[in-house]
């Protein structure tokens, strides 16, 4: 069987409760794209267990406002001291 590409459309999160989405016959954008987004990503996560570990972390990093990633942010000099040392 050989592979084949079928584009079913592109979603893309934008921050805390925004998203786009086109799937072709429909364009969606903020909060609706948003619950679109998550439902679509834990719908294709393999396993049950997976997809009630992330539905779990993805609720609770709402509700409490947490943070995904950390950034560094400020002063960097002293990195690159650090790192020529």
């Amino acid at each position: 069987m050989r592979f084949r590409y079928r584009n079913r459309g592109h979603l893309a999160t934008i921050g805390r409760s925004a998203a786009v989405a086109d799937f072709g016959w429909i364009e969606l954008r903020g909060w609706t794209a948003w619950v679109v987004w998550s439902l679509v990503h834990i719908y294709f996560l393999i396993g049950f267990h997976n997809r009630m570990m992330v539905f779990v972390n993805w609720a609770w990093a709402y509700v409490t406002f947490g943070r995904g990633a950390r950034l560094i942010t400020g002063d960097q000099s002293g990195i690159k001291q650090t790192l020529d040392s």
